[in-house]
C-alpha cells in the first residue's frame, strides 16, 4: 500500500492559523504606515509651495486690495494750523505783512476764515510776568461748518520730500485713493524674508469745494500743487504678515 502526500495548493501558507493572522496584521500595519507617510510628504509639499508663494511677490489683485485697505484708513488729505483756539497778535494780521508772508499762520487762518471754517474775535490774555498785564489778541475758533471738516485722523503726510506719519487735529478736505499699480518687484527684507516693492499711482477723491478758493491755495501751497497734479506716484514695500500682505511701517 502506497501513501501519497499531496503538496499544499500554490499561494497557501503552511504556517499555523495564528501565525497567518499575525502576518496579515503586520502587513496591514505596514500598509497604513506607508499611506500616512505619503500623505505627510504631500502635505509638507503643499505647505512649502504655499509659504513660498505668500512670501514672494504678491499678485496684482492682492497688492491692489492691500493698498485699498491702507488708504481707506490712512489716505486723508488734511491741513494743520495748530491747536484751537489760536491766538494771533493784531499786528501779525496786517494785510501788508500777510501779503509778504502769504503762507504763514496769520494768512492761513485768514484764508480759513474766508471760506467759513473759522471765525475771529478780539480778546485779552495775560502778557505774563508778575504784574497782571494784559495784551490784546485776535482769537480764531472753529465754526459749525469747520467742525464738519475738523478732526484727528491718523494719516500720511508729505513733508520735506518724505512721507511721514501724523496723528493730530486738522482740517481734512479729501482723500488719496489708489488709481493703479504700475509694477511689483520681489525684494528681500532685512530679516531675509521675501518682500515686494510696489510702485503705484494715487489720485485725489472727494475734494472739498473750498480748496479751490485762491486765498486757500495761496496760504496752503500743497493744496494748489496737489489739485494741479491730481495724481501722485508712490513706492512702498509690502511684507507678508500671518499669511497676508501689509504695507511696511
Amino acid at each position: 500500500m502506497t501513501l501519497e502526500i499531496t503538496p499544499p495548493a500554490s499561494g497557501l501558507s503552511q504556517r499555523p492559523p495564528r501565525q497567518q493572522l499575525m502576518s496579515l496584521i503586520t502587513n496591514y500595519q505596514n500598509m497604513i504606515k506607508n499611506m500616512m507617510y505619503r500623505v505627510l510628504v504631500c502635505a509638507i509639499c503643499v505647505v512649502t509651495v504655499t509659504a513660498c508663494k505668500k512670501n514672494g511677490k504678491p499678485s496684482d489683485d492682492t497688492a491692489k486690495l492691500t493698498l485699498d485697505q491702507y488708504y481707506a484708513k490712512r489716505g486723508d488729505l488734511c491741513l494743520y494750523v495748530g491747536k484751537f483756539p489760536v491766538d494771533i497778535s493784531p499786528r501779525d494780521l496786517n494785510p501788508s505783512i500777510m501779503e509778504i508772508m502769504n503762507d504763514g499762520l496769520p494768512a492761513q487762518l485768514s484764508a480759513l476764515e474766508n471760506v467759513g471754517l473759522v471765525s475771529r474775535s478780539s480778546t485779552s490774555v495775560s502778557a505774563g510776568g508778575n504784574f497782571g498785564a494784559q495784551m490784546s489778541v485776535v482769537r480764531f475758533t472753529i465754526t459749525d461748518l469747520g467742525n464738519k471738516f475738523f478732526g484727528t485722523k491718523p494719516r500720511e503726510a508729505y513733508a520735506m520730500g518724505a512721507w511721514i506719519d501724523v496723528n493730530r487735529p486738522e482740517f481734512c478736505y479729501g482723500k488719496f485713493v489708489l488709481d493703479k499699480v504700475e509694477s511689483i518687484t520681489e525684494t528681500e527684507g532685512k530679516d531675509g524674508r521675501k518682500t515686494a516693492e510696489v510702485k503705484y499711482i494715487v489720485r485725489t477723491d472727494g475734494v472739498a469745494g473750498w480748496t479751490s478758493n485762491k486765498k486757500i491755495q495761496d496760504a496752503f501751497p500743497e493744496v494748489k500743487s496737489l489739485l494741479k497734479s491730481v495724481t501722485v506716484e508712490v513706492t512702498k514695500t509690502l511684507v507678508p504678515v500671518d499669511g497676508n500682505w501689509k504695507v511696511e511701517d
